[in-house]
């Protein structure tokens, strides 16, 4: 084989792992789970203009984390952890994922237990 396939084909290797790690991105937040001690500022239920996507986001001296139902994570009460959280509170939580400003994600609260 010639040089210039080899080049060709490493190449096309690198790119196909490049394309394979990038669409893997938002699967790879499911599992990174963590925990964190934070204190409510401010909680909200945020929609999209048609009202058909909502979402709880917890503003914190940590930073931003959002409150949604997880299929992957098995959460199915986010409105029951939403329920509980009360501004100037201190809480012990589990979450997942990280920031993203470009994509609007945020870690998402999976446990939450108040101090």
């Amino acid at each position: 084989m010639d040089a210039g396939k080899v080049v060709g084909y490493g190449l096309i290797a690198v790119v196909a792992t490049g394309i394979g790690y990038a669409a893997s991105l938002p699967f790879q937040a499911y599992y990174t789970h963590h925990n964190v001690t934070f204190t409510v500022d401010k909680s909200e239920r945020v929609c999209d203009s048609s009202n058909s996507g909502c979402r709880y986001l917890i503003y914190t001296d940590k930073g931003v984390y959002e409150d949604t139902d997880s299929m992957l994570n098995g959460k199915w009460n986010s409105s029951d952890i939403y329920g509980q959280i009360q501004n100037g509170k201190t809480y012990d939580a589990t979450v997942y994922g990280w920031r993203s400003g470009f994509m609007s994600w945020y870690p998402n609260i999976v446990k939450l237990t108040a101090k």
